[in-house]
């Protein structure tokens, strides 16, 4: 009976791994959209109105960039440059290495250029963006599925082999 119980806890457990993880990509995929919006927001903003980058990051609000911190650190920052707040806000996102190295590399020029530049600069960074999250979210609803199907295997196989 305690074999059954034991067996039982560690399905269980592989199932909640594989969901934590599941829960972490589905994280990341919302904060890509959030930084996509942002994006959006900056180039819009100044394209039209000409706004400045501290007036575009204290006005906007995302729930996904809010819970990582990256919002907090842009709209706390209005005593340092863009660029560089906005280098501090990357290193708080779950996102993976080459989306981060784009917004790192989109941040280094950030307030230091002119707006066509800025904008040309802006919309290179949103159109390689739009292209990451379109292929995350093709693959996002059957992965996450199968991280937690992943997880109770693995459970059952330990449960298999100490018993």
């Amino acid at each position: 009976m305690v074999k059954i119980i034991a067996s039982g806890l560690l399905i269980a457990v592989g199932w909640f791994c594989g969901g934590m993880y599941a829960e972490h990509k589905r994280k990341s995929y919302l904060e890509l959209c959030g930084v996509i919006n942002l994006v959006e927001n900056m180039k819009n903003s100044i394209s039209y109105s000409r706004t400045e980058l501290y007036d575009i990051f204290s006005s906007f609000s995302d729930k996904a960039l809010e819970d990582c911190g990256f919002t907090e650190i842009l709209k706390s920052s209005s005593n340092i440059p863009a660029n560089e707040s906005w280098q501090a806000a990357v290193g708080c996102l779950s996102l993976g290495e080459g989306i981060k190295g784009v917004l790192s590399s989109l941040g280094s020029s950030l307030g230091l250029l002119d707006c066509d530049t800025q904008i040309e600069k802006l919309e290179n960074c949103l159109d390689f963006l739009t292209k990451e999250r379109d292929s995350l979210k093709e693959s996002l609803y059957k992965k996450l599925k199968s991280y937690r199907y992943l997880g109770a295997l693995a459970g059952s196989l330990a449960a298999i082999v100490l018993y």
